[in-house]
């Protein structure tokens, strides 16, 4: 086999399953403390699970040993903080049928769904504070009925759904502080609470509306005084903003877009002066076609190129398996035909 055919193969095979292999938790089983609540029975887990993958935050196996008289069905809590963990965990009600609270804190968490926490209907206690997340979408909660204790301080939240906690009517205790949108805890007060949800409502459903409404007003302003001086900054400007819009999440940016048309349909030859010369001239000329183009369609370009590149690659990889299989069959014929001429 050459050598890049075996580092090829080796690529896939580890792309295929190494990265696939489904997580194991050892865990300290103990009485632990936990914000609010006080002390729990609960798993803390020990090792690093390397959770980061869909495939690798499925749980296999949970190991560990109990105190004296308690076992698995005696833990109401897990906690798994600073495991580098990037996605939810999946199984866990299948080793925990009593589980009431989970934290997973300090680890690499970007988003927290409905059906991660669709098994938990019972669950009283979510803490998944100093991850990553930047959104809390409405009905994320849905399942979760239940929730008395709620935690995400130090995440990176820029958004919350105006319904995310209308269905938490037990809520006591919410920790959303040193965020982005909002810096904000209440603890064991349910009208502190409420003040919280009634402000991040306000704050954290308008913040990157009116941070992006900002941006695009200092572009229109600019537009009144373009010059040959400034006009690639702008252009680069409008492109970078317009990417910012369509990568977004949120469905209410969707009325920016006919800003950023207009934007991109000024007449700036208009605001060139007679002094000018004729190679700013087609400049601008050049850079009125160029925002014509849709950002769209660039980016179905770039993808096609990308899913050509890919079909590519692993053409190339059947093509180079189909022969390795076929120098491996002409061997076993060759070693067939001498052990056949041997025993006559």
């Amino acid at each position: 086999m050459e050598p890049n055919s075996i580092i090829i193969f080796i690529i896939v095979f580890c792309s295929i399953f190494c990265l696939s292999i489904p997580a194991d938790f050892e865990c300290d089983f103990k009485l632990a403390n936990f914000w609010v609540v006080g002390q729990k029975y609960s798993c803390e887990v020990m090792n690093n699970p390397q959770i980061s993958t869909v495939e690798s935050a499925l749980i296999r196996n949970i190991i560990g040993d109990h105190e004296d008289s308690k076992s698995i069905d005696d833990v109401t809590f897990f906690r798994a903080d600073n495991k580098g963990i990037e996605y939810f965990p999946r199984g866990l009600e299948k080793f925990f049928i009593n589980l009431q609270g989970i934290v997973i804190g300090v680890n690499k968490l970007k988003e927290i769904r409905s059906s991660d926490l669709k098994p938990f209907p019972n669950l009283t206690y979510l803490n998944l504070g100093e991850n990553l997340i930047q959104v809390l979408e409405d009905g994320v909660f849905d399942y979760n009925p239940e929730l008395e204790v709620l935690a995400f301080w130090g995440d990176k939240i820029i958004h919350i759904g105006e319904h995310v906690f209308s269905n938490l009517q037990k809520l006591t205790s919410l920790g959303l502080g040193n965020n982005v949108c909002i810096v904000l805890i209440a603890e064991q007060n349910t009208t502190a609470v409420q003040n919280i949800i009634n402000k991040a409502r306000i704050q954290c459903k308008n913040y990157v509306f009116l941070k992006l409404d900002g941006k695009i007003k200092g572009l229109e302003s600019d537009a009144t005084n373009i010059n040959h001086r400034n006009v690639q900054s702008f252009k680069q400007n409008i492109y970078n903003l317009e990417c910012e819009i369509r990568n977004s999440k949120f469905s209410f940016l969707s009325s920016f877009q006919e800003r950023i048309q207009k934007l991109k349909a000024q007449k700036f030859e208009t605001k060139v002066t007679a002094q000018d010369d004729k190679s700013l001239l087609n400049e601008v000329r050049t850079l009125h076609n160029e925002l014509k183009i849709n950002t769209f369609e660039r980016f179905q370009k770039i993808d096609k190129d990308l899913e050509t590149t890919r079909i590519d690659i692993l053409k190339s990889i059947d093509l180079k398996i189909s022969e390795l299989e076929k120098r491996l069959l002409d061997k076993i014929e060759a070693v067939l035909v001498k052990s056949v001429a041997r025993i006559n």
